[in-house]
C-alpha cells in the first residue's frame, strides 16, 4: 500500500455505498459498514485486513477493513468489503464513503469459533 501511495501521490482509495449486512460485527461489539463499490471497474486490493482511513462527508475516521469472502461463515457468498470505524456510532446505511488504504496488516483468515 505504501508503494501504491508513493506512485499515486496519495493513498489508494475506493468509493462505495453502505448496505445492510448480516450484523455479525454489531453482535460482537464491532459494527461494520458493508460497501458496494460505485465503480464496477475499480481494482479491489488483495484479500486481507487493512488499516484504513474513511472519509464521510468532510470528516475523516480511522478504521480497519476486511476484503474477502468471510471464510468463518458458511452462509456467505461473493466478495465482501467491510469496514469498522473507530469511535463511531452512527447509522451509515445508504451513505457514500471513501476508503483510503493505509497498510495491509494480514491475510484473511478463518476463525474456528463463532459466538452467536
Amino acid at each position: 500500500m505504501a508503494k501504491a501511495a508513493r506512485y499515486l501521490g496519495k493513498p489508494y482509495s475506493i468509493e462505495g455505498v453502505v448496505i445492510e449486512g448480516a450484523n455479525r460485527g454489531k453482535q460482537l461489539g464491532y459494527p461494520t459498514a458493508n460497501l458496494v463499490v460505485k465503480d464496477a471497474h475499480k481494482l479491489i486490493p488483495k484479500l486481507g485486513v487493512y488499516a484504513v482511513k474513511v472519509q464521510i462527508m468532510d470528516q475523516l475516521y480511522g478504521g480497519m477493513m476486511n476484503v474477502g469472502y468471510n471464510p468463518t461463515f458458511s452462509d456467505t457468498e461473493g466478495l465482501h468489503l467491510e469496514v469498522h470505524l473507530f469511535h463511531f456510532d452512527q447509522n451509515l446505511y445508504g451513505s457514500a464513503l471513501t476508503v483510503l488504504f493505509i497498510d495491509r496488516l494480514r491475510d484473511e483468515m478463518k476463525f474456528e469459533e463463532w459466538i452467536s
